[in-house]
Order: C-alpha cells, then structure tokens, then sequence
C-alpha cells in the first residue's frame, strides 16, 4: 500500500503541476463562494506550491468577508517529535519566516527566528473552525493523498468538528484510493467545476 501511495502521488503530483491558471482560479472563486461570510470565524488556509491550488491569493476578499485567517506551522522535530501543527494568525503581511518544512509562515510577535523556542512557537495560535486542505489526489469517499509527511493526519483528530475542506483540480480525482487507519477524510472537496460534499 505504500508504494501505491508513491506511485500515486509521483503521477498525481505531475499532473497537478500542469494544471491551468484559469482552472486554478475557477477553484479558489468556488471556495470563497463555497465559504460566504466568516462571521468572526477562524479559517485556515495554507501558502501553496508544487502546482497547489493557490488559495492564500483569497486573503483580501476572505478578511473583507468576515474571516479570521490562519496559516498551518510544522513544529522542529527537535522541539517536538511527530507534534501536530499548529496554527499561527495571518494578518496579510509578507511571511518572511519559515516551519520545519520550509514553508512561508507568519511571524510570531516580538520574536525573530533565531530566538525560536518551544514556547515562543507556539505564541499566538488559534484553533480554526475550518481547514482548507492541500491535496494529491481525492475519491468519492473523501480519501485525500497528501505529500507523505502526515502533518494533516497528525493534527486533524485535535479537531473533531472541523470542517475539513479539500482543494484541488479536476484531474486529481482517483477511484478508490488506498487508505490506511490514520488516514484523514475530507468533508468537502471543491474543484473547478463542483462542490462535493462527503457528509
């Protein structure tokens, strides 16, 4: 089952690399339709790359909707082993730190990065009542293929009634994807051309 899974994100992630602009924004356009008004509700989004759908470009009408934004920090393996992420406030301006996976975080107030601690990671954190989650591949089930690092799997049971929502293209669907027991399904998945929801 493993090496189907590496197969699979191998092809899928090829494939996603070549999806259009134009799609990619049709999918983000369907999100913050999908999402209406925030209310004061907490949203995570994630900063994309590799060919994800780039729904951190959604920052503006999102804030100007109601939401409070969020983005997804991977803790050091030194600070703590297989630690779930955590969830630091994204304000707009320029991410000029990185996480554990080297990717674009928001600063921690009052902190710069060579003064990182346990402690001073983990300042500022919101819990979210929705993720926006990047994807490989999805089915008909929910089943989501990840990059392989288990950051998702990890951190989602900290979050029983989140709403866990999928973006991706078209072209990224498989049937019947092989999932194993930690596995995180999704409860919505939106592409270019739908709203799918699983529950």
């Amino acid at each position: 089952m493993i090496h189907l899974k590496k197969v699979l994100r191998h092809i899928f992630r090829h494939i996603r690399r070549y999806e259009t602009v134009e799609n990619g924004e049709k999918v983000v356009q369907n999100l913050l339709a999908f999402l209406g008004e925030g209310k004061g509700r907490t949203l995570a989004l994630y900063v994309a790359c590799d060919g994800e759908v780039a729904v951190n470009t959604l920052y503006e009408p999102l804030t100007a909707n109601g939401w409070r934004i969020v983005l997804p920090v991977v803790l050091p393996v030194v600070m703590e082993k297989e630690a779930p992420m955590i969830f630091r406030p994204w304000h707009g301006e320029p991410l000029n730190e990185k996480d554990a996976m080297n990717m674009p975080i928001p600063s921690t107030i009052g902190t710069m990065a060579s003064d990182t601690t346990p402690d001073t990671m983990k300042i500022d954190t919101m819990a979210p009542d929705i993720i926006v989650l990047p994807l490989v591949a999805f089915d008909d089930t929910g089943a989501r293929l990840g990059m392989g690092a288990g950051c998702y799997d990890r951190t989602l049971p900290l979050y029983p009634n989140v709403l866990k929502v999928g973006a991706a293209f078209n072209k990224q669907k498989f049937n019947n994807l092989p999932t194993q027991k930690h596995d995180a399904f999704l409860d919505v998945v939106i592409t270019e051309t739908e709203v799918k929801k699983f529950k």
